[in-house]
């Protein structure tokens, strides 16, 4: 019996060490698990979006509830969320609060309190993701509202999501209302001189408010062809200003001269030359082309010939200055040539260019008949020179 037992030992204790390595492992893969809904895991399974930021996440980033910390700690990773009451929960290290603590304290406090359990060398923390903070919109401005931006997001952020400012928006004054006190921001400044400390960073429970144009006395009036714009005035704008901010530079490649238009007088000067030119508020500015241009119509149409040239005129515009001939002329099937080479508009929508040919083409019944017509002369006439031929010769 005792010699069977011997025979048999090494295998039961290589059975029990099997066994106490194995609950060894359990042991230690249990030392800092998070609780979930099904158990615990040794890496979270929260599911994260990648965000957007107008910069970098620095050190003095504030910790708040709603960040997420990735924590490293021997061969174990845990995702946490920091809660509502502002801490981090972890089983069998405990509760560490973090709220209003800078990045880098959070991630020495966190480091310290895991230090109990592990070697702080082998202990690594990083923010994982930003919490979101809520702002709001309101005044003259597309999607007024409250709204969910990333941490460390910019004015010009807010402005994107809100869908932008309206065409009535004084972008000048803008106001940011932040913890009672109130901050004034000029948006044109950020737009298009790319001043960026007029583009602030945000901060949670900020308010913009965009005021409106006032029409009445604070404006400055710009024309071109039949366009006119209504935009808001400021001390000391140019009329480059004034044409950037109305959008009415994107549509003057053609236009030669500026006549600044005000109450006692008018003066017309070159176009480069007026771009440095202060306005006054009431002031009209007025763009003009030296040249007269024109689109050609052709065709089925009652009145051919050229029409003047509008900015953002389309075909049936156009067509309707000519007048289709309602009974041959087809209108769905106009064509344009444009330096020399035919293309497709759609007659509705697309604007037409200087110089554009538009021809009108004719009803099929009417292009038949016309053939008709002209097979029905050439047959009259090869009748009637067989019959003159068939006379001749019977005399």
């Amino acid at each position: 019996m005792y010699n069977i037992l011997m025979n048999f030992l090494p295998i039961i204790l290589l059975v029990l060490s099997s066994f106490w390595g194995l609950s060894q492992a359990q042991l230690s893969s249990q030392q800092f698990l998070l609780p979930t809904s099904e158990g615990t895991e040794a890496k979270s399974t929260i599911a994260l979006t990648p965000i957007y930021t107008d910069s970098e996440i620095d050190s003095n980033y504030i910790i708040g509830p709603g960040d997420f910390f990735e924590i490293l700690a021997g061969e174990k990773t845990v995702t946490v969320q920091v809660s509502i009451e502002g801490a981090v929960s972890l089983e069998r290290v405990g509760i560490i609060y973090v709220n209003k603590m800078t990045l880098a304290a959070a991630k020495r406090a966190i480091i310290e309190k895991l230090s109990i359990r592990y070697n702080p060398e082998h202990v690594f923390v990083q923010l994982l993701q930003t919490k979101a903070l809520t702002v709001s919109s309101t005044g003259s401005i597309n999607s007024p509202g409250l709204h969910h931006l990333p941490a460390h997001s910019r004015l010009s952020s807010l402005i994107r999501i809100s869908g932008g400012l309206t065409g009535n928006a004084d972008e000048h004054n803008l106001k940011l209302i932040r913890q009672g006190d109130t901050i004034n921001l000029n948006y044109y400044a950020v737009e298009y001189l790319g001043d960026v400390e007029q583009n602030i960073r945000l901060e949670q429970g900020d308010v913009l408010f965009v005021p409106f144009i006032d029409y009445e006395n604070n404006i400055i009036k710009i024309t071109m062809n039949s366009h006119k714009w209504n935009i808001p005035w400021h001390e000391g704008m140019t009329v480059l200003e004034a044409l950037k901010q109305s959008g009415a530079i994107r549509s003057a490649h053609n236009i030669d001269m500026v006549t600044i238009i005000s109450k006692n007088s008018e003066k017309k000067f070159e176009y480069l030359k007026a771009l440095n030119e202060t306005v006054e508020s009431g002031y009209t500015i007025e763009l003009s082309s030296g040249e007269d241009e024109f689109v050609y119509v052709g065709g089925s149409i009652a009145a051919p010939g050229r029409k003047p040239y509008t900015e953002g005129h389309t075909i049936l515009d156009y067509v309707s200055m000519a007048g289709v001939v309602p009974i041959s002329g087809k209108f769905k099937h106009t064509r344009v040539i444009r330096n020399g080479k035919k293309i497709k508009l759609d007659p509705y929508n697309d604007p037409v260019l200087p110089g554009d040919y538009i021809e009108v083409s004719k009803e099929t019944f009417e292009s038949t008949k016309e053939l008709v017509s002209f097979f029905s002369q050439v047959v009259g006439v090869l009748i009637s020179a067989v019959t003159f031929y068939l006379l001749l010769a019977k005399e």
